[in-house]
């Protein structure tokens, strides 16, 4: 099979993650996500930049049979903040939504699964830091609204 390298490509994939100015592709039902790998170091399968804010195994997003449902995991003490929500390595896997926001560092994604689009822009959407003003930690409507 071949496979056409246009805007209108057709992947084969489980989900894809939407970012602001990227898109990776879940090609297995089990992927890590962590920081841009060096040649001696195992790199993650999907990368998200050189920041040291993320970790190099920072998380692992799969596919859970028993539930059928994607779920994300966090791997890292740096944790990382699913639809405005605080997880942590200390946490269980959380269950993954069509348009789930996901922030790993400073990096900002949508989790898409194949059934539903969302043409949502990233424009205005505020990093939530972790340290420092506790009440950030949650989205309001209004900017949930803004997003989706």
């Amino acid at each position: 099979a071949m496979v056409m390298a246009s805007s209108s490509a057709l992947v084969t994939a489980y989900a894809k993650l939407q970012g602001k100015d990227f898109v990776k592709y879940l090609t297995k039902p089990e992927v890590t996500l962590g920081r841009n790998g060096r040649e001696q170091e195992s790199a993650p399968d999907i990368e998200l930049g050189e920041s040291k804010a993320i970790s190099r195994a920072h998380a692992k997003i799969g596919y859970n049979r028993e539930a059928a449902r994607f779920e994300i995991v966090c791997l890292s003490k740096n944790g990382l903040f699913l639809d405005g929500r605080y997880l942590s390595c200390y946490y269980l896997p959380a269950p993954l939504d069509s348009g789930s926001l996901i922030q790993i560092g400073s990096v900002l994604f949508y989790f898409l699964l194949p059934t539903r689009v969302v043409n949502g822009s990233l424009k205005g959407v505020e990093i939530t830091l972790p340290k420092g003003k506790p009440e950030k930690a949650k989205w309001t409507n209004e900017e949930l609204e803004a997003i989706c």
